[in-house]
């Protein structure tokens, strides 16, 4: 999957019940087994990736915040958000960019 681009990427550690929610231009560069993102350790064991068509990469960084915002809607995580459904799961994700309008 290294070679793929666009990409929006769920890394969960199983263990720590932990989950990370990013994005990546180049998929291989972003996203390495054995390197872990910052609150997430490095030997994380599960991931899910969606391929944006290239057409639509501008909204790359819009895509990461409305899964990251979602996700912190429905599971403990360590952002001001207040979860919706109660879950054992915590988002890990510490970093969310608040839009400027």
């Amino acid at each position: 999957f290294k070679d793929r681009n666009n990409v929006i990427y769920l890394l969960y550690h199983s263990g720590d019940e932990h989950l990370y929610i990013g994005k990546a231009n180049s998929f291989g560069e972003r996203v390495q087994k054995g390197k872990g993102r910052v609150g997430l350790k490095a030997d994380w064991d599960k991931f899910m990736w969606f391929e944006i068509n290239p057409d639509y990469n501008m909204f790359l960084e819009e895509l990461e915040h409305f899964l990251i915002r979602t996700f912190a809607s429905t599971l403990k995580s360590q952002l001001d958000v207040e979860p919706i459904i109660d879950s054992k799961i915590e988002l890990v994700n510490r970093q969310l960019k608040k839009n400027k309008i």
